[in-house]
């Protein structure tokens, strides 16, 4: 399943299924060398994405307390799609790159470090207010 193909405007049983199918295609060449050979799929863990929305509340503090105007979508899970169906504006930020986060020898650089800790100055000064 290509990476692109789980986002949270597509449907994901129809991902699924399409990936179910294409493993049925596959598997009559794999057992020509190994007849024992199969696929199963189990799903560990199901939630919805969140949907990207510009004009969300959240987005819009994120911007401004954070100073940057860019809003992008990204290729990993969190919780904030169960908020979002909630009902509760969700943005999802952080200091680092996803490129090296969860995984051996991951790093924050220490000028995101201080970018977020100015962000969250900026959050608890507005939730004060």
């Amino acid at each position: 399943m290509a990476g692109g193909d789980a986002l949270p405007d597509r449907d994901q049983k129809a991902v699924f299924e399409r990936a179910k199918a294409r493993m049925a295609d596959i598997l009559p060449r794999y057992r020509t060398g190994a007849p024992e050979a199969d696929f199963t799929t189990h799903v560990h863990a199901e939630y919805p994405g969140l949907v990207r929305n510009v004009d969300s509340p959240a987005v819009r503090l994120a911007c401004a307390l954070s100073g940057n105007n860019d809003v992008h979508t990204v290729a990993f899970g969190t919780e904030a799609g169960l908020f979002q169906q909630a009902g509760i504006p969700a943005v999802v930020c952080g200091p680092g790159s996803i490129h090296v986060a969860h995984k051996a020898d991951e790093f924050v650089e220490l000028d995101q470090l201080d970018a977020c800790a100015t962000f969250l100055r900026r959050l608890a000064q507005r939730a004060s207010q």
